[in-house]
C-alpha cells in the first residue's frame, strides 16, 4: 500500500506538499497540484481514514489552526507536517486570516471535531481564547504555537519564540552604538508576535530614559507596501530619526525605499533592524541587520508535544520558550561615524 512518502517521492514534493494538497488544494500552486495528483493516480493512493479511525480509535489527523499564509507561518507548518508525516498523521490547515483559504471564525470549532488534537497559532481575539478554553473544558488535545506571553495558564501546553526578547535586543544594540533617536515599525496588532516586540523594544528604551512618543510609532502590518506608502506621505511629519527597528524585515525594506526616495541613505544617514532574515537579504546592496528565528524547531516541538499528548506519554516540559539569533551585519553604524 502507498503511503504519503510514496507519493511526495513520485511526485518530487515535499512530504508537507501533498498533505497540503490532500486537504485544502488550493492552497499549492497548480503546477504542484498536478503533480502531486498523477501520483496518486499512478500509485492509488488513498486515505482509509474509516478503517484507521475503527481501528485505533483516531483519525490520524490533526488540525493547524494559522492566523495568515505568510512565510513565517508557512515554515511552521512545514516543519509540523513533515514531523507529523513521519508518524503517519495528516492535517486539517485552516487559515483564520486569510479569506482566500481560511474560515470564518465560528467555523473554526465544526471544522475542528474529526481531527485527533490541535495546534494553534492564536490571534489576539475573544474567539481564540474562547475557542482555547473550550477545547480545554471538553479535555481534547491542543498545543499553543506563537502565543506570546497571553496564556499563563501552566496546564496549557506551549511553544513561543521570545518576541519581546527580540525587541528588547534590538534597543540594546542601537542604544549601545549611540542612539537616542529612534522610529520604530508596527506589525499587526492581532499578533501576539507583533504586540511582544514592540514591548520589549518600547519598554527597554524607558529603562534607559528614552521615551517613544506615538509620533514615532509607524503602523504597519508586516507588508513593505505598506510602509513604504505610509512614509512617503508621512515623511516631511516625521520626527528626527537615527535608527529604525522595523517589525519585520519587509517592513524594513520597504522604509529603506521610501527613505531613499527622500535621498536618506541607510548606515550613512540611519541604522536599521528588522527581523525573520528573509532569504532575499544576501541579495540586497547592503548588509541587513535581523533576527533569525527557530521556526523550524518551533514546528518540530510543536509536532512532537502534540503526538506525546495523544499517545499519552509524559511530557517533561509543558512551556517551551524558543530564543532568536540576531544577525549582526551592516546596517548599525554608531552615530560616531554617521
Amino acid at each position: 500500500m502507498s503511503t504519503l512518502k510514496d507519493v511526495a517521492n513520485e511526485a518530487d514534493v515535499s512530504i508537507a506538499s501533498v498533505s497540503r494538497y490532500l486537504n485544502n488544494n488550493q492552497s499549492v500552486r497548480r503546477e504542484t497540484g498536478d503533480k502531486i495528483e498523477a501520483a496518486i493516480k499512478k500509485l492509488d493512493y488513498c486515505i482509509d481514514s474509516a478503517a484507521q479511525s475503527l481501528k485505533t480509535g483516531r483519525f490520524y489527523r490533526i488540525g493547524i489552526i494559522s492566523p495568515a499564509t505568510g512565510p513565517h507561518y508557512l515554515e511552521i507548518i512545514s516543519s509540523i507536517e513533515n514531523t507529523l508525516a513521519d508518524s503517519n498523521y495528516t492535517t486539517n490547515i485552516f487559515f483564520t486570516r486569510d479569506p482566500k483559504f481560511g474560515l470564518a471564525q465560528k467555523e473554526v470549532p465544526a471544522k475542528m471535531k474529526n481531527v485527533d488534537g490541535t495546534i494553534i497559532m492564536p490571534l489576539n481575539r475573544k474567539s481564540d481564547r474562547a475557542f482555547i478554553k473550550d477545547l480545554k473544558r471538553r479535555g481534547e488535545p491542543f498545543v499553543i504555537l506563537d502565543g506570546g506571553k497571553d496564556f499563563p495558564d501552566e496546564a496549557y501546553h506551549q511553544i513561543s519564540i521570545d518576541n519581546y526578547g527580540i525587541g528588547k535586543k534590538a534597543a540594546e544594540v542601537l542604544t549601545e552604538a549611540g542612539h537616542t533617536r529612534f522610529l520604530y515599525i508596527k506589525g499587526s496588532d492581532d499578533l501576539f508576535i507583533s504586540r511582544d516586540r514592540e514591548a520589549g523594544f518600547c519598554r527597554t528604551l524607558e529603562e534607559k530614559g528614552i521615551r517613544m512618543s506615538p509620533e514615532r510609532i509607524i503602523p504597519g502590518t508586516f507588508n513593505a507596501q505598506v510602509t513604504l506608502e505610509y512614509i512617503e506621505e508621512h515623511f516631511k511629519t516625521l520626527p528626527d530619526f537615527t535608527a529604525i527597528f522595523a517589525a519585520n524585515d519587509l517592513s524594513a525594506l520597504g522604509a529603506v525605499k521610501a527613505l531613499q526616495k527622500q535621498g536618506r541613505k541607510p548606515m550613512e544617514d540611519y541604522s536599521i533592524i528588522g527581523v525573520d532574515d528573509i532569504d532575499v537579504l544576501p541579495y540586497l546592496s547592503f548588509g541587513l541587520c535581523t533576527f533569525r528565528q527557530p521556526l523550524q524547531t518551533a514546528g518540530l516541538i510543536a509536532a512532537n508535544m502534540m503526538i506525546a499528548l495523544i499517545e499519552g506519554v509524559s511530557i517533561r516540559e509543558k512551556q517551551v520558550m524558543l530564543q532568536a539569533q540576531y544577525i549582526m551585519r551592516e546596517s548599525v553604524v554608531s552615530t560616531n561615524f554617521m
